[in-house]
């Protein structure tokens, strides 16, 4: 299949740095700790990449588009980004760069457990925190102006399909059985959303996310997740007779469309600052190579 129907590049971007990184006792207090906000610090290493995928990976901000986890760590990521990429032409170019919110990226039930149970208030009625992530209306009002909101005229991606939480207690939320499955269906769905061919898609999501979706496109085991800020990125390669058993086990995950393969990858503090050399974290590149 050609790849014109495919998206130019794709991007998975890992969220900047948590403030309950920086600020242990944050969570304690928090009345909804799994949703974290980035730091300044994040937020200035976010615009960093943003230059640097603008300057060096000589992406055009307005072929751009982003998909991104509904927590607000990685819409506040995924708008610093455009910050940085818009840098030539001013603030004012914001507004043409979307943040679409899509949920199958959103983080697992597992770790969204982890960080409720850092605030030991929260239990009985008050498990879980609701709403588990925020709506696209919420995080256009409150988060960045450039959430594009949906309707019948306007529909969604929704590329996969959201999350599926169970509550097994009063004080537990450990389930979600098919984490592995979302994902996989959010990248089926991106190879086959027509309104995204020829695109820049930058996918901003967490470290499990981020690994499984990188997995599917590429058909490679991922052992580790992207550090903060950090990001791989994908290029369609036409698929020939001869394919290899790697390349076929893609071509079967990607619902026939056409194959990715890894053409650089980093974070901005690692390699962004070394000209981009650094491959540590990113396991998917030595596997490439």
């Amino acid at each position: 299949m050609s790849t014109s129907t495919a998206p130019e590049r794709i991007l998975i971007v890992r969220h900047s740095i948590r403030l309950d990184k920086e600020q242990r006792d944050w969570s304690r207090g928090a009345k909804r700790p799994q949703d974290p906000p980035i730091t300044e610090g994040g937020k200035d290493l976010a615009r960093q990449l943003g230059s640097y995928l603008r300057s060096a990976r000589l992406i055009d901000f307005k072929n751009t588009v982003f998909l991104v986890s509904p927590l607000g760590r990685c819409i506040q990521t995924a708008h610093a980004i455009a910050e940085g990429l818009t840098e030539v032409v001013g603030k004012e170019a914001l507004p043409t760069v979307p943040i679409h919110i899509e949920e199958s990226l959103c983080e697992g039930a597992y770790w969204i457990y982890q960080d409720i149970v850092r605030n030991r208030g929260l239990r009985g009625d008050n498990f879980p925190p609701l709403p588990i992530y925020h709506n696209a209306a919420f995080h256009k009002e409150n988060t960045s102006p450039l959430v594009v909101l949906h309707d019948q005229q306007n529909p969604s991606f929704a590329l996969g399909p959201a999350p599926t939480f169970i509550k097994t207690g009063n004080d537990e939320l450990v389930e979600e059985p098919r984490v592995q499955q979302r994902c996989r269906s959010g990248v089926v769905g991106l190879l086959n959303e027509k309104r995204l061919a020829g695109k820049v898609v930058i996918c901003v999501g967490h470290g499990e996310t981020c690994q499984l979706w990188a997995h599917s496109l590429s058909a490679v085991p991922i052992n580790e997740a992207p550090t903060y800020t950090g990001f791989l990125e994908f290029r369609p390669q036409p698929v020939d007779a001869a394919t290899s058993q790697q390349q076929q086990q893609q071509q079967q995950v990607a619902a026939g469309k056409d194959k990715y393969t890894t053409v650089c990858g980093g974070s901005p503090r690692e390699s962004l600052l070394k000209r981009h050399t650094s491959h540590r974290n990113c396991p998917l590149l030595e596997a490439a190579h």
